[in-house]
């Protein structure tokens, strides 16, 4: 039996997070034990996002789709255990314990780590399994596996469990680290191997961790500190009792799926290898669109989407090449079908060609015809800023013409497609004055010009997964919506923008390269907005409805305040905001405010929700002011709070606290009968009052709740219990302790923090 590997210290001192002050060194009522580790999403991400590909009629390209899509924190195989608790996905360490790992693996591919029990738990320090099955049975073993120590005992790491004196004893039984046992295990017995880390799901080893144990006979077998869900009916626990693991199986990272929106041109397939086929038709050429989906592990609600171009080259033979302007014709007009025509003229100086494929192509005169006639590319050259290149449609009524890449060596006054769609890149070598290009998706528009020169207008655009990157700055985008539909983001990049306007949403992240500019000087968004934003300038208006959830805005000088009406979502960072008003919810939003503290300033003038907010932090060098909202749950506010340990939701001495930064006041006014206040942490040195209306008290035996050096006041009605909160004026341990004895009340998983 591998039940005794290590022997636990016999003073090891709890952690705890109640009411209690660690300068006085006393505990009062309501303690609980502290989560050790904030819960970790999985993520699927995108490496690299997937480049537009151009393939020959005919071809057929092999894209390994796990070079684009992984989460690049997995290096090690992925292993998920299936427990009467929840859900523990482990990484193991493959390269550093690999005969470790193998071993492991030995156990795991031959299903003997399925149906059986967490055998053993000890408060605060391990839970071991992979020994018995529920008759007390051990599982069959394979011969010893030989130590690797090297890694830390660390918390939310799993080790192997072995034979007392004997370093090289390991054979199927681990253990999970639930506290910091590196003093104790990295030198006992040889060290006890490390051989991964859990990924998620740290919150069931702990759930496990907080069960009451016994001592218990299953079958002929004996196990002290075994856990049980459930008291036992009679003198022994059944199988019912007992915390199980049903299966234990190596996880996927990725699983693949591949659409075409033209299927008839190109038709992706995907292996269970993640190795994506492009079948391309050998008839015909043109643009197609992949949408790829990779959905992380074991089909997890994570899905990754990226869309991305495939343009077939058509042969020679399904080719033509049409001179426009010099010593061409200045406008050429060209036949896509019944009532589809479409017309290109150049005015000015210069010469382009036009590349047009298709079956049974011919050109008369300024007339180009065929079967399947499409504009694959326009190249020009020689063109300058009096140049202009206009493309229509032939017939508003019937005519929408697609077209390809358009480049010029040149400059353009003008770019114009009117009633078409852009499906290629715009390639503008130097400047460009104004772009109306009602349609374009999934390219980039590339403007060279120059930093100081005349500003570039983009109007009437309706875009879609396109990129803006302009070396000239940008006067004018009016927009009726700049959308992202899938899960990469595009960018909107240039010296600056004068002014930015949208009917509907604009999602490229705006990335302003000349800090000396004016940057975004008025920005006013009817929708929402996404991406990855960069804007070292200060923002006189930034009018916006809301954030998408991809939003990630870095802000170097002070913004003024924000009014949202179609929620906050995302993250921001700025060095201080004058106030927030969100007229709807915050979820997943994460708000950085980075101004050292000053004592007669906020970093955060105000902020007020008139709906939920979840899953969401602020976190703040320095004062915060009011703080309201309908109900604040998993979520956390922080002034001046350090850097903590792994671990550590809530400051615990004064060292935790950077500054004396305060948050004025949390005001919450729920609209249901559900608590206000859950499963939440606030910490300032100072807090004004928490007038919390109603709260949840319990909360399965993780902590949450408050810090602070003073609090004014924390009150609320618990829906845990039946009892009122009506705590003021806490400036010790001494003294909160006393009001919840003077007024009867039971914690719970709520700490109360004094510091």
């Amino acid at each position: 039996m591998h039940v005794g590997f290590p022997l636990r210290p016999d003073l090891r001192r709890v952690r705890v997070a109640c009411v209690t002050s660690h300068r006085a060194g006393r505990l009062a009522n309501g303690c609980a034990a502290e989560p050790l580790e904030p819960r970790r999403l999985f993520t699927t991400s995108v490496i690299q996002p997937l480049p537009a590909v151009t393939v020959a009629q005919g071809a057929t390209t092999t894209i390994d789709l796990k070079q684009n899509f992984t989460d690049p924190t997995i290096a090690g195989t992925l292993v998920e255990f299936d427990t009467s608790v929840g859900s523990i996905v482990v990484q193991l360490s493959d390269q550093a314990t690999p005969a470790t790992v193998a071993n492991f693996l030995s156990y795991v591919n031959q299903g003997l780590y399925n149906h059986t029990i967490i055998h053993r738990s000890v408060s605060n320090f391990v839970v071991q399994g992979g020994g018995y099955a529920a008759d007390g049975v051990h599982i069959p073993t394979a011969p010893p596996v030989i130590n690797e120590p090297g890694a830390s005992n660390v918390q939310g790491t799993i080790a192997m469990a072995k034979l007392g004196g004997d370093p090289n004893s390991a054979t199927s039984e681990w253990f999970f680290n639930v506290a910091n046992n590196a003093s104790n295990l990295d030198n006992q017995n040889g060290g006890f191997t490390v051989f991964g880390r859990v990924f998620s799901g740290f919150n069931v080893v702990q759930s496990i961790n907080n069960l009451r144990t016994t001592t218990a006979t299953l079958g002929s077998t004996t196990l002290s500190n075994l856990p049980l869900l459930s008291q036992p009916t009679g003198s022994q626990p059944a199988a019912s009792n007992l915390v199980t693991v049903s299966k234990v199986a190596v996880a996927a990272k990725d699983a693949f799926t591949a659409t075409s929106d033209v299927p008839g041109l190109v038709n992706p397939t995907v292996d269970a290898n993640g190795n994506m086929t492009l079948n391309v038709t050998g008839t015909t050429s043109g643009y197609a669109h992949i949408t790829v989906r990779a959905t992380g592990l074991s089909g997890g609600s994570s899905t990754i989407v990226d869309t991305f171009r495939v343009h077939v080259m058509a042969p020679p033979s399904r080719s033509l090449d049409v001179p426009l302007g010099g010593t061409g014709p200045d406008t050429v007009n060209f036949h896509m079908g019944k009532g589809n025509d479409g017309r290109v003229t150049l005015v000015g100086p210069g010469s382009a060609v036009l590349h047009f494929t298709g079956d049974n192509l011919k050109r008369s005169g300024g007339s180009v015809t065929g079967d399947n006639v499409q504009l694959d590319s326009i190249a020009a050259a020689g063109t300058t800023s009096a140049s202009s290149l206009n493309i229509s449609a032939a017939n508003f009524r019937t005519s929408f013409p697609t077209i390809g890449d358009i480049s010029t060596t040149g400059s353009f006054n003008t770019v114009k497609l009117t009633r078409g769609i852009l499906l290629g890149d715009l390639t503008v070598a130097g400047s460009l004055r104004t772009l109306r290009i009602d349609q374009a998706r999934d390219g980039t528009l590339s403007v060279g010009g120059d930093p100081a020169g005349a500003p570039l207008d983009i109007l009437n655009a309706t875009f879609a997964n396109e990129n803006l990157k302009s070396a000239e700055p940008v006067g004018l985008v009016r927009a009726f919506n700049w959308l992202n539909l899938d899960s990469v983001g595009e960018v909107a990049q240039a010296p600056s923008f004068a002014r930015v306007r949208s009917l509907g949403n604009f999602t490229p992240g705006i990335q302003i390269t000349d800090p000396s500019s004016r940057g975004l000087a008025y920005f006013q968004i009817r929708g929402s907005i996404g991406g990855t934003w960069n804007v070292p300038n200060r923002i006189p208006v930034l009018l916006i409805r809301g954030t998408q959830s991809d939003f990630n805005g870095t802000f170097s000088q002070p913004l003024g305040k924000l009014t949202l009406t179609a929620g906050l979502q995302g993250s921001l960072t700025a060095p201080s905001i004058a106030g927030i008003l969100v007229k709807g919810s915050v979820t997943n939003a994460t708000l950085t405010l980075t101004d050292p503290f000053d004592a007669n300033k906020k970093d955060l003038g105000f902020f007020t929700v008139t709906g939920t907010v979840d899953s969401s932090s602020i976190v703040s060098a320095g004062n915060i002011g009011p703080v309201s909202a309908n109900t604040f749950t998993s979520s956390h506010i922080f002034a001046g709070v350090g850097t903590l340990a792994q671990g550590q939701v809530l400051p615990r001495t004064a060292s935790d606290f950077t500054s004396d930064a305060q948050i004025a006041s949390l005001t919450l006014h729920p609209r249901t009968s559900s608590a206000a206040f859950a499963k939440s942490v606030v910490a300032a040195s100072r807090i004004g009052n928490s007038s919390l209306t109603s709260l949840q008290t319990g909360n399965s035996g993780v902590s949450f709740g408050f810090a602070a050096k003073f609090f004014a006041a924390i009150s609320g009605k618990d829906t845990s219990r039946t009892q009122k909160l009506a705590l003021h004026d806490l400036d010790s341990a001494a003294t909160v302790a006393a009001q919840v004895q003077a007024q009867k009340l039971n914690l719970g998983d709520l700490a109360v923090i004094i510091v």
